[in-house]
């Protein structure tokens, strides 16, 4: 009975643990694109101030 249980938890931890894993994923991932965004829209508008100070 107690090592019914045990698996039962373990199990039950498991699958917790793989459904923070994915959502932990996605997290880094949108990140990840969110920062690519950010840094290309940065590099796109000190471009643009760059050009506008030259001319």
């Amino acid at each position: 009975m107690a090592k019914d249980s045990i698996s039962f938890s373990i199990q039950l931890s498991n699958r917790y643990f793989s459904i923070a894993y994915d959502l932990y994923k996605s997290v880094v991932e949108w990140f990840i694109h969110t920062g690519n965004l950010i840094r290309r829209f940065g590099d796109l508008s000190c471009y643009l101030i760059m050009q506008w100070l030259v001319f």
